[in-house]
């Protein structure tokens, strides 16, 4: 769903602008991705120590650990855990004038019931051969904020302002897809509960009477009844009682369901 552009490498690009991706677990290193064990434990030194090897303009290790402002964020979240000041930089003044700014800008930190939520800021990502390892690597950052403040790990939220796929890695990322997205499907078939809730659907006389639940199965104030499905539908999205798609989809099957036996 990329808009093909240029990029300020000479080649084209493919680009989504405000991406917002959500890792809540971890996972295995694939054999599509474009490193191995060893390349990602070379990556994790390089995010979770300061020192910068001769030759590289950067380090995301250096820019975050050069200063206190890590541990800073780690006093204070164990000082205030509903603290809404845990963050830190890597970006700098005069950035926007260096050959390589850093493509990580921002780290921020939140807890809510008793989990570290981390969310990473992007200006730029390489969603080929940069945002995969990006992610190991956050997790690992994010387990060690955890770890510190004895905190259990929640999700690993990214917003990237510029997502994009560079021309040359067009082909690869087709047959990666072409081979590996059936087995992504069938491996992430299994039921996920919307986080804002179910609904129980039954009827009265002619009327269809749709009740909403919290996700933890308690009965809020939210009651939908009519003969219209659509309109019973609008009512609901319009009130943003749900959030996924498959929920989505589902729920309007069920409105025809009901509907139908209203009319039979």
């Amino acid at each position: 769903y990329g808009i093909e552009k240029q990029s300020e490498y000479n080649m084209r690009q493919k680009e989504i602008i405000n991406l917002v991706s959500i890792i809540e677990s971890d996972s295995n290193i694939e054999d599509y991705f474009q490193f191995d064990v060893n390349a990602l434990e070379d990556y994790y030194k390089s995010l979770l120590t300061p020192e910068k090897p001769e030759g590289i303009a950067y380090t995301y290790g250096e820019r975050l650990l050069e200063s206190d402002q890590v541990k800073n964020a780690i006093k204070k979240l164990k000082e205030i855990p509903h603290t809404r000041r845990a963050f830190a930089f890597t970006l700098r003044f005069g950035d926007i004038n260096s050959d390589n700014p850093p493509c990580l800008t921002m780290i921020n930190w939140n807890i809510q019931r008793k989990k570290l939520f981390q969310t990473a800021f992007f200006r730029s990502q390489d969603m080929f051969t940069g945002y995969p390892m990006n992610m190991f690597g956050l997790r690992k950052f994010q387990e060690h904020v955890a770890n510190a403040i004895g905190a259990e790990m929640g999700p690993l939220m990214c917003v990237t302002t510029s997502a994009h796929l560079y021309e040359n890695n067009w082909d690869d990322a087709r047959k990666i897809l072409e081979s590996q997205a059936p087995n992504v499907i069938s491996k992430n078939r299994n039921f996920v509960i919307d986080p804002r809730g179910s609904f129980v659907i039954g009827i009265e006389g002619d009327k269809m009477i749709v009740e909403h639940f919290t996700a933890d199965g308690q009965k809020t104030q939210f009651r939908f009844e009519g003969e219209d499905p659509k309109r019973i539908y609008k009512e609901i999205l319009a009130k943003n009682l749900v959030s996924r798609l498959d929920h989505a989809a589902y729920l309007g099957y069920e409105l025809l369901r009901a509907f139908t036996c209203v009319k039979s």
